[in-house]
């Protein structure tokens, strides 16, 4: 690479001198994710909007210098704002958040990667939209298109993220944009809801790799329904778990249950609506099995209580008549397998108060009914919140901070997400193994299960810890080595990686040569997130 001062100064002259940041304090917070890394970066760049982040790619391959690119900077559990290669320099498009093209008929809106789920939100209220967004468990101030670009899922009918969105507008590493579909035909009047295109397909070849920059793109938002009905249950017979999801995955595949459907263990849940109770750590430590989720939910004081499987599924309906047929039908298939049974429901004009007020507008008896309804509602409305933040700081002691920020606050996280085959034979076998192994190395098991369609079952799994616990992060980072090993030995590869994975070197077989051919033609020089999924090879 050339002299850093001159780049420094050629990257200022584009973006302003204030754009540009390379103080130590600022590096280090970037620098840091919630688990240990060691990679440096050179500076932040700030472009304030695409073109100049134009110039800037064509002026990273003058002077063949590495970049990254973030857009929220909140992948907490897969990496956070690290790079994978040392010595890069940062790009964060967080200035990039245009909202064009917005259609409330056909369901859609043009986003850059700046656009937080907060921001979406409050452009749909300004427009008194009836369009609902699929959010996610991370940050309201998260990128959509950052999540888009990971396959990240969400709530609700469009939970399948990378299915909901199309005609990309792609910068390629060598400076030039391009958009997928019909969006590079001029007077396409489909490009926003037509993914396909005529000819190859090329949208999957920008995510989760390092091919090119997206720097806008058409997400589908799903239409508020007439009549919303949520079946909340438990299952604490674990006798009775293969049975319930087997017969789940017989109604998903009648389409009688329409996905996503969620199941959430009793340690996800309880991560985030209590505190590990370390004043009785030395008993839980000692105790097993059954035993010792009772006593962790015994003094852990959550606002609800929790069972050792809690689930949901959602039914939409034409009207109260439509849904309680719906319902109905499905509460009688799971009874025998499931215990303490709840349905919620709503009316589109309750659920169009909420969105636009949204103020608590439940008033029940029972307070955990009441936290469970509102909690569950806001969810499957896209009302964007913090709370499922909570769970990173399941370990670490001492008050919860407001202002959340676990790469700041010390939390350690780690995800874990393989795709398992929808049959309780591959379910049960990958689950005992993510419990046995995590329980092992002494941390909690923390599953979910989303049912992203009839024949295949999302396992989103975590560990979480104090980084600031001599040995914590070793002891962790061990445990994920192991888990990702075991797993994919028995078949079940994750479907998306954190940066511990990308460094590892790469598979020599011909998918991988094949990738490695396209990195080589769109990024002759190797400046774009060199080593993010595609593995580097001389070719």
């Amino acid at each position: 690479m050339r002299d850093s001062k001159m780049l420094l100064e050629a990257l200022a002259t584009i973006v302003g001198l204030n754009n540009v940041i390379s103080s130590e304090v600022y590096l280090s917070e970037i620098e840091t994710a919630t688990y240990s890394t060691n990679q440096k970066i050179n500076c932040v760049v700030k472009p304030r909007d695409k073109f100049e982040l134009q110039k800037c790619i064509v002026l990273a391959n003058e002077y063949e210098v590495s970049v990254y690119i973030i857009s929220g900077g909140k992948n907490w559990g897969y990496g956070s704002r690290v790079p994978v290669w040392d010595q890069s320099i940062v790009f964060d498009l967080a200035h990039l958040t245009a909202i064009n093209d917005y259609n409330e008929t056909l369901g859609y809106v043009k986003i850059e990667p700046g656009v937080t789920y907060s921001q979406l939100f409050s452009f749909l209220r300004k427009k008194n939209s009836e369009l609902l967004i699929s959010i996610t468990s991370s940050s309201k101030d998260s990128s959509i298109v950052g999540n888009i670009m990971e396959r990240g899922i969400g709530t609700g009918l469009y939970a399948d993220r990378l299915s909901n969105a199309c005609c990309f507008e792609v910068l390629l590493p060598t400076g030039e944009f391009i958009t997928t579909g019909f969006g590079n035909k001029s007077n396409a009047v489909s490009a926003n809801v037509y993914k396909w295109g005529v000819g190859p397909y090329t949208d999957g070849l920008f995510t989760q790799s390092n091919l090119g920059i997206v720097t806008e793109l058409t997400l589908w938002l799903m239409p508020c329904p007439d009549y919303f009905q949520l079946l909340f249950y438990q299952i604490n017979d674990l006798d009775k778990f293969s049975f319930f999801t087997d017969s789940l995955q017989k109604l998903m595949m009648k389409g009688l249950v329409r996905p996503t459907v969620s199941l959430f263990n009793f340690h996800r849940i309880i991560a985030t609506v209590g505190k590990y109770p370390w004043e009785h750590s030395d008993a839980i430590s000692k105790t097993k099995a059954i035993n010792k989720i009772e006593l962790i939910k015994k003094e852990a004081n959550a606002v609800i209580d929790v069972g050792l499987w809690n689930g949901e599924i959602s039914v939409r309906g034409i009207d109260k008549e439509h849904a309680d047929m719906q319902t109905n039908f499905i509460k009688k298939t799971i009874a025998p397998f499931i215990e303490k049974l709840v349905v919620y429901e709503f009316s589109k004009n309750e659920m169009l108060l909420l969105l636009n007020e949204d103020k608590d507008t439940v008033n029940t008896e029972n307070q955990d009914e009441d936290l469970v309804k509102n909690f569950l509602i806001k969810k499957y409305l896209g009302i964007p919140s913090d709370n499922a933040i909570h769970q990173c700081y399941w370990k670490k002691k001492g008050e919860i901070p407001l202002l959340l920020d676990p790469d700041k606050d010390g939390c350690g996280l780690l995800w874990f997400s393989p795709i398992v085959p929808f049959q309780s034979v591959y379910l049960n076998k990958a689950i005992n193994t993510i419990e046995s192994i995590v329980e092992k190395y002494g941390f909690d098991p923390a599953i979910s299960l989303q049912c992203m369609s009839e024949r295949c079952i999302h396992i989103i799994a975590s560990i979480s810890w104090d980084r600031e616990v001599k040995d914590e992060d070793e002891k962790a980072i061990n445990c994920y080595k192991e888990l990702r090993k075991t797993l994919n030995e028995a078949g079940f590869h994750f479907y998306r990686e954190s940066t511990l994975s990308m460094i590892e070197p790469h598979n020599d077989n011909n998918y991988d040569y094949f990738l490695q051919k396209i990195k080589k033609s769109l990024d002759p020089k190797n400046i774009l997130a060199p080593g993010r999924y595609i593995k580097n090879k001389n070719l």
